[in-house]
């Protein structure tokens, strides 16, 4: 019999991805966003792009990213509000211990991500298999 043994990381915050898609190309938005991001995906009409900077809470990477789109200027604006999807992906590793993990964002900081036009997700990553025991 095959089984796995599991990783008991600690539950913890990982980081914040911006999802982004469009009818058009995305070239804008991304130029917008340069050179403040780092592109994990892209293609001419969807991309994920996350800080280049690593904040170490929620809170802070989507405050930065409301700052950075509240600084476009009127082409990357233009370009945002042509998104379909604009959505703060905030990534979350499971574990057994603690027993809960609370991410806590503020009314202030989910008024301005609303005022940008920017969503919010959460994704939360399962502990990761470790190795096949017989």
């Amino acid at each position: 019999m095959l089984m796995f043994a599991m990783a008991t990381p600690k539950q913890h915050f990982l980081n914040v991805d911006l999802d982004l898609e469009s009818t058009r190309r995305l070239a804008e938005v991304l130029e917008a966003l340069e050179p403040h991001v780092f592109v994990l995906s892209s293609t001419p009409r969807r991309a994920s792009v996350e800080l280049a900077k690593q904040p170490r809470t929620a809170e802070e990477a989507v405050r930065r990213f409301t700052r950075l789109v509240q600084q476009f200027g009127v082409k990357g604006k233009k370009a945002w509000q042509q998104c379909s999807k604009r959505v703060s992906n905030i990534g979350l590793q499971a574990g057994e211990s603690p027993r809960q993990l609370v991410v806590p964002l503020s009314a202030q900081v989910v008024r301005e991500a609303s005022r940008a036009s920017l969503g919010l997700a959460f994704t939360v990553y399962a502990p990761i298999a470790l190795r096949a025991r017989r």
